[in-house]
């Protein structure tokens, strides 16, 4: 979940990184609706383990594909004599000759030249917009030649996470960064697709295993046209769309458990989950190295997935019953 989304950010043309960093959020949605449909049959005993075995053939396939998987053209393109190959690697991915763009990369500044006398730093999450500022600045006539790449050298001396978090200058960054992904569990998203089972079993006993499971398919059927909106609409009208169509979801699907409206659940459920995938769901993990400084873009992510992580068990951290009559914290938030 760290390294995805910057990988993606790397093979992908420019024009399309917003639609490949969906994509991540895209197969972990997947992964999700396939569980549910294995459940429906093989959660029991003993046919439980089928369901872990069929994890495991999974990580044991990835294992093998990411043998034959490529590096990143522009992390091997910034190795001592890698342009060549970073070319051979961008004609693999495209199917077609990519000299261009390597030679776009030099143009840019990107690349350190031999004449610079400079080692080579790692071009990791480097965005659109970064890179349109280091051309704008490697192309002022107030620049000399020599001052793009020296300017790339200081820019790409890499933060570890506490340099990231201590450091003023990333102060806003970090705020970005914790926000967006405490956006994104304490909206309560795991709690619905956690506990669907739960709360729709008193209200559709019969049916409430069959309504997780569609749920998921809904889940992945809404984040698969993020890819192209993401592009078009751009982020932020999405995350603001996204929320405010779970807020107001959630409103009926509060009202919907309280006065055991069933029709009024399901459909609330539905909803609620169908405002995440379009927004909330997918574009935390690919803003991250949009708006973190490419220097900081590892340590950024690394933070955002620490965040995420202890939101999501914030919300479904089950307390002993021997403790407190409530069986769930995330009444806190």
């Amino acid at each position: 979940m760290v390294l995805v989304p910057l990988y993606l950010n790397e093979i992908a043309p420019r024009n399309l990184r917003g639609a490949f960093g969906v994509t991540c959020q895209i197969f972990v949605v997947i992964g999700i609706a396939i569980a549910q449909f294995l459940s429906l049959y093989l959660s029991t005993i003993p046919y439980w383990r089928l369901i872990l075995l069929f994890g495991g053939v999974l990580g044991a396939a990835h294992f093998v594909l990411l043998l034959f998987a490529c590096e990143s053209p522009k992390w091997v393109a910034l190795q001592h004599g890698g342009q060549s190959r970073a070319s051979a690697i961008l004609r693999r991915i495209r199917g077609e000759d990519s000299e261009h763009e390597v030679r776009d990369w030099r143009r840019r500044g990107l690349l350190p030249t031999d004449s610079d006398g400079l080692r080579p730093q790692l071009l990791i999450g480097l965005t659109v917009d970064a890179e349109e500022s280091l051309l704008r600045t490697s192309s002022s006539s107030s620049v000399s030649p020599r001052s793009a790449p020296a300017i790339l050298k200081e820019a790409h001396t890499k933060l570890s996470i506490w340099q990231f978090i201590r450091s003023p200058s990333y102060r806003p960054m970090v705020r970005a960064v914790l926000v967006v992904m405490l956006a994104q569990q304490l909206s309560g998203i795991n709690a619905v697709i956690f506990y669907s089972t739960s709360i729709l079993s008193s209200i559709l006993p019969s049916s409430s295993a069959l309504i997780s499971l569609i749920i998921s398919l809904i889940n992945l059927a809404t984040t698969l046209p993020s890819a192209s909106l993401i592009e078009r609409s751009g982020r932020k009208p999405l995350l603001l769309w996204s929320i405010c169509s779970m807020g107001f979801t959630s409103l009926f699907l509060g009202l919907g458990i309280v006065y055991s409206w069933r029709l009024i659940s399901v459909i609330a459920s539905f909803g609620f989950v169908a405002g995440f995938s379009v927004g909330l769901g997918p574009i935390p993990f690919l803003i991250i190295s949009e708006f973190v400084d490419s220097e900081a873009v590892s340590a950024g992510q690394s933070l955002g997935l620490v965040t995420n992580w202890f939101a999501t068990f914030c919300v479904v951290f089950r307390i002993p019953d021997n403790l407190t009559h409530s069986r769930d914290i995330s009444f806190l938030f």
